[in-house]
């Protein structure tokens, strides 16, 4: 049996090949606790998977042992370039009907050369494996926690909303609606302005969350929440249950003192298509102003240098920051080479543009169809040209 926490050194003996080379891996943490998990239950962890040599690895993530159907890992399989790492999922899910206890499993990892995958049947290699215990521990204990990792109110401008950011982790064992109530107050006078609620998607166990909300600029006394300097204290709860607050400062400012701003940093779609497909473009947008902005991707699509299509997208809120991916779809009336010219349309302001060539193809169909009129025509020329060659030798 081998012994755990080590790596394994595979031989693969192959026929007429030079000689071996050796792939390596390291891999942290050398084991893994998954504790307290409800039967039916959630837990993820990460392993980070390390490659020292120079050459390029592939490699491959499993699970052994009876309880290895519990356990997916992602990405299972991947390429690792010289002195490198990346990090792999570990997930687990016992099934619903486990009885408590503590069970064992085993996770192994394994890398060879990539370079093989080139080689065919030929060259000897070296397969490096590491093997990781994991245990699971099934317990009955339901555990409610959900920590706060990060709150965050945005200064805004007069009769603008106020985004709020939550950011959440939990590190219980059950599935947590996570809800927030808020409380503007002006910072001099700690008079209620204004409140507001949130709630976010359900988060599993060991997983983070982030969510956001808004709180109306209108108020029950104003139109617009005034000018000036406020503090937001804001409670979060978990299925219903207090679990944190925060206060956090921020300010309303008069309309035009924040920036808005953004950048169109690629655009993205199909080089090929065939006629009656649609073409997608992708467009990658970052918010780099200071409010919050509803944005769109908007296309010019021109053939032989006319314009032929203006297309916009659907709108989307893009954060402080933030950077989306904004679609946009168009469908060619003809085969040929188009030009998609894209930009993005965010509160009144245009990003610069970006080009992207696209060639539109006729279907398989039409060209069997055309091939076979055209083969149809010419066996039509030779039989006619046959019949009439007894008659043209007839007359001589």
């Amino acid at each position: 049996m081998f012994k755990r926490g080590i790596v394994l050194t595979l031989f693969v003996v192959l026929l007429f090949g030079p000689l071996p080379a050796l792939a390596g891996i390291g891999i942290s943490p050398g084991s893994l606790g998954f504790e307290s998990m409800l039967r039916g239950g959630y837990y993820e962890r990460y392993v980070t998977v390390s490659n020292p040599q120079d050459d390029d690895v592939v490699v491959s993530v499993g699970a052994e042992g009876p309880v290895s159907k519990w356990f997916t890992m992602e990405p299972n399989n991947f390429n690792l370039t010289g002195k490198s790492f990346r990090l792999v999922k570990i997930i687990v899910q016992p099934p619903s009907d486990m009885p408590n206890g503590v069970y064992s499993g085993t996770i192994l990892v394994a890398a060879k050369p990539a370079a093989l995958e080139q080689m065919g049947s030929t060259g000897a290699v070296a397969i490096s494996a590491v093997l990781i215990d994991a245990t699971v521990t099934i317990t009955d204990v339901e555990l409610l926690q959900l920590n706060t990792e990060g709150v965050n109110v945005q200064d805004t401008e007069e009769c603008r909303p106020i985004l709020v950011s939550v950011s959440l982790r939990n590190t219980g064992n059950v599935r947590v609606t996570p809800t927030v109530h808020t409380e503007v107050r002006t910072a001099d006078t700690d008079k209620v302005m204004q409140t507001a609620d949130g709630t976010g998607e359900i988060v599993l166990p060991t997983k983070t969350s982030s969510f956001n909300f808004r709180i109306p600029a209108k108020t029950p006394e104003f139109v617009c929440m005034p000018i000036g300097s406020y503090i937001a204290e804001t409670k979060v709860y978990g299925n219903g249950q207090f679990m944190s607050s925060a206060q956090m400062p921020f300010s309303v400012f008069p309309r035009g003192t924040l920036s808005l701003a953004g950048e169109l940093l690629q655009l993205d779609s199909s080089s090929n298509i065939t006629l009656g497909e649609t073409v997608r473009v992708d467009g990658l947008f970052k918010n780099t102003g200071q409010l919050p902005a509803m944005s769109k991707l908007v296309l010019e699509v021109s053939q032989g240098g006319n314009l032929v299509g203006n297309i916009a997208g659907d709108e989307r809120e893009v954060n402080i920051g933030g950077i989306e991916k904004l679609t946009a779809f168009y469908r060619p009336g003809s085969p040929g080479q188009y030009r998609i010219t894209g930009y993005v349309s965010y509160e009144g302001k245009l990003t610069d543009r970006k080009d992207v060539n696209v060639e539109v193809r006729w279907p398989m169909s039409y060209l069997l169809g055309g091939a076979a009129i055209v083969l149809g025509i010419v066996v039509a020329l030779i039989v006619l040209s046959r019949r009439r060659a007894p008659q043209a030798k007839g007359r001589k």
